[in-house]
């Protein structure tokens, strides 16, 4: 039996040295997560990290992904940001 993780959505946002990807999957037992990956070129290599949210957490996330942009985007903290 083939038991393949299936791709349902890709994304992704090149942001100079750094590729962003947002990857929807699928495991075989119908768990869908989302997959936060980044690509970054360290010298001649490049380094990769990734988060994993799945279904069952996803908005919980939303909620406190949106929390941290919000704070990012009204605040000015002229290049310094709080401890």
């Amino acid at each position: 039996m083939n038991r393949k993780r299936k791709e349902l959505y890709s994304d992704k946002i090149n942001a100079g040295r750094r590729m962003y990807f947002f990857d929807v999957k699928e495991s075989s037992n119908g768990i869908k997560y989302l997959v936060i990956s980044e690509s970054k070129k360290e010298g001649d290599e490049y380094k990769h990290d990734r988060v994993m949210i799945f279904e069952d957490n996803i908005r919980e996330f939303r909620e406190h992904i949106n929390k941290a942009l919000n704070f990012i985007e009204n605040n000015d903290f002229s290049g310094e940001y709080p401890k």
